[in-house]
């Protein structure tokens, strides 16, 4: 049946099959505008470990790789680990990809100190969603997090930013936060304390988004952990972000991950080959096969940092979803049923609820209606169908077999799952 081969070719069920070049396009893309910063952050690796090679990206590299985005693209982040607004295009950058791309989700993540009210506002214009990367409630410690004096400036910004969208109507506010990251040099304000900071100076902005500390693939010590020791490789997860992303980064070249801090292993070049080139290429395949086979000896020694990257042990960084549509993007599969509701479906209706469950990752949803579609469904091609279904989500759930052992080995060094999830807490009072 033509949804069984939907499910059969997804992006999902080739990560779960260990499909090392796959068919299938990704669904999100990370451009590095620049990879120049006027933050010295005490938990970023990138004055530590990035390549000298500084720059910002051409217009007409910008436009290149635009046009060579393929239309399974559905979200772009104008970043990596760079501050955006040092690009002096930036603004026609936005512009440019939202006349191109109309229904694409753009993202923006700024320290702040240059979103000056102008700037914001013509971005507002074409972004979605933008992040301020702030995680101080006073100057000094501002200092001590972010070694810079830019703590007033900032504030200002954000003064500035929270009027500009409280003077949108209702449904053309972007989706503006603030990005804290909990970490010792901020330990001593509560997080309920800098909620109340930034709900009561900056009403206008949607949310403050809490942080656990990224170790930068090691480079970081407060966010490393001892699992990476601890547990066999064998053991360790498979990262879906190879199967899901992509980042090029200032000059062209794309990186292995958009959170790697080094730029120093390429899997490509956007100025001398075409962009489905590199997603099916050898390099790319290799990487793939090698996160498949649990090589991580292997990567390390190529270059790559994904043997102690701490975004592997994210359960929701590592979700199926984000094979998929990620937590962003909002696709629904219509209103959800109660098992009474279920029941009055037509098994083909529940068929179809299922397998578009299975496309955008909600596996454990899915699995529940194949099997009560085993139950239900009179024998035929029906019946077959939902126990193909049924088995394409087990090869998911297989992936995710050593979750109680990836638990128990960080919660005996005292870290809780919890404890690597963000949080998220709303300033916009919802009319």
């Amino acid at each position: 049946m033509r949804l069984l081969k939907q499910c059969h070719s997804s992006l999902l069920s080739e990560w779960a099959k260990n499909v090392t070049t796959p068919e299938n396009l990704p669904w999100l893309c990370y451009i590095s505008v620049t990879n120049h910063c006027n933050n010295r952050c005490a938990v970023c690796a990138r004055e530590k470990t990035m390549r000298p090679e500084r720059g910002t990206m051409s217009m007409e590299l910008f436009k290149r790789i635009v046009e060579q985005l393929p239309d399974t693209i559905k979200k772009v982040y104008l970043f990596k680990q760079g501050e955006p607004l040092i690009h002096p295009k930036l603004e026609e950058m936005a512009e440019y990809l939202r006349q191109k791309r109309p229904s694409m989700f753009i993202s923006i993540h700024t320290n702040g100190i240059l979103a000056t009210k102008e700037r914001v506002s013509r971005l507002f214009n074409s972004i979605d969603s933008l992040a301020i990367s702030i995680s101080a409630t006073d100057a000094e410690s501002y200092r001590n997090v972010h070694r810079t004096d830019n703590f007033e400036v900032v504030t200002q910004n954000l003064r500035d930013i929270s009027a500009l969208r409280l003077a949108l109507p209702p449904d053309k506010r972007p989706h503006v936060f603030i990005d804290y990251v909990y970490q010792e040099a901020n330990s001593h304000v509560s997080e309920e304390e800098a909620v109340e900071f930034f709900k009561s100076n900056f009403p206008g902005l949607s949310s403050i988004d809490f942080h656990w500390v990224f170790n930068f693939q090691g480079e970081i010590e407060q966010g490393n952990m001892d699992i990476y020791d601890k547990l066999p490789i064998s053991d360790f997860p498979t990262c879906v972000w190879p199967w899901a992303a992509v980042t090029f980064l200032h000059d062209g070249k794309l990186s292995y991950c958009f959170v790697e801090p080094k730029e120093n292993v390429f899997l490509g070049d956007i100025t001398t080959h075409n962009f489905t080139e590199i997603w099916q290429g050898e390099t790319w395949s290799h990487f793939r096969e090698c996160q498949a086979d649990k090589a991580f000896d292997t990567l390390e020694e190529e270059g790559y940092g994904c043997r102690k990257c701490s975004w592997l042990w994210s359960m929701k960084s590592q979700s199926p979803k984000n094979l998929s549509v990620g937590y962003t993007l909002s696709h629904s599969v219509g209103k959800q049923w109660d098992i009474g509701d279920t029941l009055d479906q037509s098994p083909e209706k529940i068929l179809e609820r299922a397998a578009a469950l299975y496309q955008i990752g909600e596996i454990q949803q899915a699995l529940g209606f194949s099997v009560l579609l085993e139950q239900i469904a009179p024998d035929g091609e029906l019946l077959k169908s939902a126990r193909e279904l049924t088995v394409l989500c087990n090869q998911v759930l297989a992936k995710y077999n050593k979750i109680p052992l990836w638990k128990k080995t960080m919660a005996d060094e005292g870290i809780e799952s919890e404890d690597k999830q963000c949080r998220y807490y709303e300033i916009e009072e919802k009319k």
